[in-house]
């Protein structure tokens, strides 16, 4: 199913503004036989297990961070039932993380890419296994599609000689997720000119 509101943008670019069943449906015809069919990649259970798996363990993470957080600050009973029940997650991450590794390493070809992954700085095992998981196209395609897949490709917004601000839309939210937190990890922890980029974003 396409987005009604390409099919209505169609219509302007045509010039046509009359609306009517008949009229919409040839318009329909004309606009799909228009598109090209984007290539699909087979679906893969074993895969998506492991992705639900992965974000399960992100969820677990990003719950963990808030009870930390609040625990910050709490009265002394307040902040010995939070830390129990942090201590419970990181018990809970660490389950799941030993079952993401084993099934990753029971992929031999996963198995690669995301040892592959795992040797860009600040990228580790469960950082990799996101975007390994999550981006099939990776190695299949120009690093400029890739970019717009993750939605990390600034896109112009032009008109004439005017030159508008760039922006990033769209595209694979956990993947960019995943990205950030190697990004972040290089940024705080390395020497490299990311760290200069990011005490000016500061």
């Amino acid at each position: 199913m396409f987005d009604p509101a390409r099919v209505r943008y169609f219509a302007r670019a045509k010039g046509q503004r009359a609306k009517n069943d008949t009229i919409d449906a040839a318009l329909i015809a004309e606009f799909t036989a228009s598109q090209v069919a984007p290539a699909t990649t087979p679906r893969d259970p074993a895969r998506e297990e492991l992705a639900d798996l992965v974000k399960a363990r992100r969820l677990l993470v990003d719950k963990r961070v808030d009870l930390r957080h609040a625990s910050a600050g709490a009265p002394a009973i307040a902040q010995a039932v939070l830390e129990e029940a942090v201590e419970g997650l990181t018990a809970a991450i660490a389950t799941l993380e030993a079952e993401i590794h084993s099934r990753v390493e029971a992929q031999p070809e996963l198995a690669d890419r995301v040892a592959a992954l795992q040797t860009a700085p600040g990228v580790a095992p469960v950082v990799a296994t996101t975007p390994a998981i999550r981006l099939p196209e990776l190695g299949k395609t120009t690093g400029e599609r890739m970019s717009a897949l993750v939605g990390v490709a600034p896109f112009d917004y032009d008109s004439g000689k005017s030159r508008g601000q760039r922006h990033i839309a769209g595209g694979r939210a956990a993947v960019r997720h995943a990205l950030y937190i190697a990004a972040e990890v290089v940024a705080t922890q390395s020497k490299s000119v990311i760290v200069y980029a990011h005490l000016q974003l500061k």
